[in-house]
């Protein structure tokens, strides 16, 4: 849906209201780019896109040398089932091709 409001919004130089949204929070911006990078790297299960486990989590801490706090590795939970969720819904749509 979004790369289609994005083709409108090149064909017709208007941005659709659906990809108005108002700026992350600055507070926020931290946990949703490790967030991104750890999507980045995600695995798969066999069965499609693994989930964000406490073992790449606490690989990615050592890595970089540093601890997050438990609200940060909640919301990094939140965020990866959210986006699990969404594409499981994507890929039981009849006719939707599956797109990570």
């Amino acid at each position: 849906m979004r790369e289609h409001l994005q083709a409108v919004a090149r064909s017709t130089g208007r941005t659709p209201p659906e990809l108005q949204v108002p700026p992350l929070p600055a507070a926020c911006q931290g946990v949703w780019h490790l967030f991104l990078e750890l999507h980045a790297r995600r695995g798969s299960n066999g069965f499609g896109p693994a989930p964000i486990d406490e073992a790449r989590l606490c690989c990615w801490q050592q890595l970089h040398r540093t601890q997050l706090s438990p609200w940060e590795v909640d919301t990094i939970f939140l965020l990866d089932g959210v986006w699990l969720r969404c594409m499981h819904q994507q890929q039981s749509k009849p006719g939707q091709q599956r797109k990570t």
